[in-house]
């Protein structure tokens, strides 16, 4: 399992540049993200958007696609112990 917020969700629909490494690494792992990470993905793509960043057409595509990206909602720090624990 993989925790993941709204950064890594952007990156993984918009294909931002270097991240053919990082989309390979999840598309084969059990995603867990925050509640409301769609929420943000969406406030995300209009900043980048706004910012000239990304296209419209682009960011509605980006959008449409977000539902193909699996990812388990509600992670919460209990279910996610451990993930900020230096390793042993």
């Amino acid at each position: 399992m993989i925790v993941i917020d709204s950064a890594v969700k952007v990156d993984a629909l918009t294909t931002a540049p270097d991240t053919v490494q990082f989309r390979t690494r999840i598309r084969d792992e059990e995603l867990q993200a925050p509640m409301l990470i769609d929420f943000a993905v969406v406030s995300a793509l209009w900043v980048v958007t706004l910012g000239g960043g990304l296209s419209a057409a682009r960011a509605k595509d980006a959008i449409t696609y977000c539902a193909d990206l699996a990812v388990h909602l509600g992670a919460s720090w209990m279910q996610c112990e451990g993930v900020l624990s230096p390793s042993p």
